[in-house]
């Protein structure tokens, strides 16, 4: 009976500890799995005499570089809102000229009657 409970806790055991590994191995699929990928393959590469310096060497790199990019797109993607407004601002003073223009010619349309 005791070697049963032992062995049937056992199994309870193995079986939590594949699903954590499961758990760890998407969690680092999802959060490292391209940026890993490259690295080592950079690793493969060149052998460098210490991969594991090279490899954080080239992780710090590339988080900096991808850091470095977002920061790129947020400030293009401000600009471009920018220049949607500037388009639609002189869009705005084209129309205001034009009214400004028609009125100014009313003006003096009823200047001359």
């Amino acid at each position: 009976m005791v070697e049963q409970v032992v062995i049937v806790t056992l199994i309870v055991s193995l079986k939590f500890r594949c699903r954590k590994k499961k758990m760890d191995s998407e969690y680092v699929k999802k959060h490292l799995g391209r940026c890993l990928a490259e690295g080592l393959a950079e690793v493969a590469e060149r052998r460098p005499v210490d991969p594991i310096q090279f490899l954080a060497h080239w992780l710090h790199k590339y988080n900096t570089k991808v850091e470095a990019e977002a920061e790129k797109r947020a400030h293009l993607a401000l600009l471009e809102q920018q220049k949607a407004k500037a388009r639609e601002e002189a869009l705005y003073q084209d129309k205001l000229r034009g009214e400004e223009q028609k009125f100014t010619e009313a003006l003096e349309e009823s200047k001359n009657v």
